[in-house]
Formats: C-alpha cells, structure tokens, sequence
C-alpha cells in the first residue's frame, strides 16, 4: 500500500491487481502488474508508481505505471530472483533490492550491481578523466589499457561513442554526463562528466 496523501493512494494485491483511490476509502481497479505475489510498491507521485515482487517464469522484476495505473510496462533485471523491494526517482533510475541484500540499479549506462559499485568504488584511481568540467576535448588516462567508452546523457541515452584516450565535446550540448569506460581486464567504470 502507498499513499500520497490522506486521500489518494495505491494498494497492490496478489496476483498483480493495483487499486487506487482518491478519497481514501473507496478503491477503483487501476490495471494490472505481472507479480503473482508482491512485495513492494513505490509512488513518485499520484500517475508515477513501481512494483516489485515475484512471478511465474521470471517475465519480470518491476512493474511501473506513468498514468495512474491504466497500463503497466514490465522490466527484467539481469538475476532470477524475486525484488522485495522497490525505489525509483524516475522510470530512468530504479533500484531494486534482491536476496541476500543485492541492489541492482538500473539508470544511465545500464545496470550495476551493489557488488561492482563497490568495485568501482575502489578502483576510482586506475582511470583519470580531465580536465572535467571541459568545453572541448577530454583526455583519460589509466594504468589498463582503455578500450571503449561511451557517452550517456543524464536520461541515459547514449550520445557518443569510440575508443582511444580522447573524446571531444565540442558537438555535445552544455550539461552533465555519464562517461562509461571500458577497460581491456573487463572492467567497466563510471565517472560523471560536465560539457561546459
């Protein structure tokens, strides 16, 4: 159950039904998610909600609705286990929580898992991106090899791509970036960037 204020809420009941209200007692059918048993629910607002739980075949790990319910668009997260819970700034950025405490975050540059954050975490020093903030060329420099990056604006489309130590901004408009860098052991690491 998520409610926003005294009056307008969710409830999400087994088998995916959700219901909604707007005067605080009586529920109204608002569509249906792809759980057969839930866990979770989280509302951004009155028409923004995300759902997690567990279904059959594993067709999906969070369900969210943008217009209050009447349709639910399903995502699957890159492990077949249940989310038991849910939390999300946008449909761009959503974190769920799995067994044994495993947070996936789903947001620009695809999915990372709690376990690889951590791993990035530690490995901030292997690859340097300056000068940051720039207007024109950003150069990156680390200890393995590089070979790949890519460009994501902050609703996580990807605006460029290539390989080498040097990317130029010059095309890319003013704002804040996710640089997702690819290193030859594997490793793919994420640093933010701002095109002055």
């Amino acid at each position: 159950m998520w409610f926003l204020n005294d009056t307008t809420g969710y409830i999400l009941c087994d088998q995916g039904a959700v219901f909604r209200t707007t005067d605080g007692s009586n529920f109204q059918p608002a569509g249906n998610t792809c759980f057969q048993t839930v866990f979770d629910l989280y509302c951004i607002n009155d028409s923004t909600c995300f759902a997690s739980g567990s279904s059959s075949g594993s067709s999906c790990d969070v369900s969210f609705t943008t217009n209050r319910g009447e349709t639910w668009t399903n995502l699957t997260f890159p492990y077949a286990y249940a989310g038991w819970g849910v939390h999300a700034l946008d449909t761009s950025a959503i974190w769920l929580v799995g067994q044994n405490q495993t947070v996936i975050r789903r947001g620009m540059g695809g999915l990372i898992t709690s376990t690889e954050f951590i791993s990035e975490k530690s490995s901030e020093t292997d690859v340097r991106v300056y000068p940051n903030p720039s207007s024109g060329e950003v150069y990156l420099s680390s200890e393995t090899a590089i070979s790949a990056w890519k460009l994501f604006d902050i609703s996580g489309r990807l605006i460029l791509a290539g390989q080498g130590n040097t990317i130029n901004l010059m095309p890319v408009n003013k704002g804040l970036y996710c640089l997702q860098i690819q290193l030859s052991d594997s490793r793919v690491l994420s640093r933010r960037l701002v095109r002055e």
